[in-house]
C-alpha cells in the first residue's frame, strides 16, 4: 500500500499541476526569449534581403554601362 501511494504521489508531483510561482516565471522568461530571438532572426535576415537585392540592383546598372561603354567581362564583373 505504501509503495503504491509513493508511486502515485510522484506521479502526480512530477507532472506540471503543481508548479511554483519561480518555476512559471522561468518558463515564462525563457519562452518570451526564444520568441524575441526568432523576431531578431526573422528582422535580421529580411535586412540582409534587402540590402543584397539593393546592392544587386545598383551593380546591375553599372554593369549595363560598363558594356556599353565596351568594357571586358572580365573587367567588369571583378573591377580592380
Amino acid at each position: 500500500m505504501n509503495y503504491l501511494c509513493s508511486a502515485s504521489w510522484s506521479r502526480l508531483a512530477d507532472s506540471k499541476l503543481f508548479r511554483s510561482p519561480s518555476d512559471i516565471t522561468r518558463e515564462t522568461a525563457s519562452e518570451v526569449l526564444v520568441g524575441l530571438s526568432l523576431i531578431a532572426i526573422v528582422l535580421s535576415t529580411a535586412a540582409l534581403y534587402a540590402l543584397m537585392s539593393f546592392t544587386v540592383a545598383r551593380r546591375t546598372r553599372e554593369i549595363g554601362v560598363r558594356i556599353a561603354l565596351g568594357g571586358r567581362s572580365s573587367r567588369i564583373v571583378f573591377p580592380q
